[in-house]
């Protein structure tokens, strides 16, 4: 009998928990599987875009540049024309160089002429001064015989002396112009190296592109005269194209080259590019933040 009374009973609390479950609502939950895996963090900054090398066309002697028609964005490729200087300027230079070598050329030639004629009457005065001392040699026995006046002798000795001092003059001579022409030879070697100078300068009126890429900016458009070094044109490989980042100091420590990088915004459009850190600066820099705030930061270069 106690038994029925403990079956009872047991079904009373069985059926009550079943009717409080069925009239109470119920919560739903969220259930997943537990699994291993890695924690990533992130470091999230504005950057911008940046061209690590910027050719810079510019002006390689003074003078006057003509109208520059390209503009930014126009491709250019390696070694074709992208400005001219006014060649009319180099053009006189470089003939006023060429007729100075000349000139020079000519002046050597008649001065080499009148060196061997020089040299001639050098040869000449010597022939001459060895017969008067052969003269007064045998002059000067014939006196001692009495056979030859004191006259004669004083003759020949004057025709020796005059033959001594032209052969020294006419030595003296020929050492002049000698000099002379050595000076012209070192003029000549100026002059030519001036007139090297003026064709190379001319060469140069034509300014090439030095990569293949894309004009960034346009310095001059108009005709007009500038100096040596006057920058034109800025042309770069937009290829190269990197991002630059300005990292917090305690940020930037956990970066390393090669981390993988997400680029967002606007400028990329819907989807994020992929990038990697290509160098962390070693060395910071202060910056104040747009509240007022001087932060540490470090430069952070990021390439797609």
């Amino acid at each position: 009998m106690s038994r029925w009374i403990w079956m009872c009973f047991l079904a009373v609390v069985v059926g009550g928990i079943a009717v409080y479950y069925w009239v109470t609502p119920q919560i739903p939950v969220t259930v997943a599987e537990a699994t291993t895996g890695e924690i990533r963090t992130y470091v999230e900054e504005l950057a911008k875009t940046r061209l690590p090398h910027v050719h810079r066309v510019t002006m390689p002697l003074s003078g006057r540049i003509r109208p520059i028609a390209l503009k930014e964005g126009d491709v250019v490729s390696a070694g074709s024309e992208v400005a001219q200087m006014d060649p009319v300027d180099l053009d006189t230079d470089v003939a006023e160089a060429g007729a100075r070598v000349k000139q020079f050329d000519q002046l050597l030639v008649s001065l080499v002429n009148t060196i061997k004629a020089a040299q001639a009457r050098v040869k000449a005065a010597g022939a001459k001064l060895e017969f008067a001392e052969d003269d007064i040699r045998r002059k000067t026995e014939l006196k001692k015989n009495n056979a030859i006046s004191e006259a004669e002798i004083r003759k020949a000795e004057l025709l020796e002396i005059e033959s001594r001092i032209d052969l020294e003059q006419d030595s003296l001579t020929v050492m002049a112009i000698d000099a002379l022409r050595t000076a012209m030879v070192i003029g000549r070697q100026d002059a030519n190296e001036q007139n090297k100078r003026r064709q190379r300068d001319r060469k140069r009126a034509s300014l090439a592109s030095p990569v293949d890429g894309v004009v960034l900016s346009r310095r001059v458009s108009s005709e007009r005269v500038l100096p040596a070094g006057e920058v034109l044109l800025e042309i770069g490989k937009l290829e190269d194209i990197e991002i630059e980042a300005e990292i917090l100091t305690q940020d930037a420590v956990k970066i390393k080259e090669g981390n993988a990088v997400d680029i967002e915004g606007a400028a990329v459009g819907l989807k994020s590019i992929r990038g990697k850190v290509a160098q962390v600066f070693p060395r910071g820099f202060k910056k104040v933040s747009s509240l007022g705030v001087e932060q540490q930061r470090v430069l952070v270069i990021i390439r797609f």
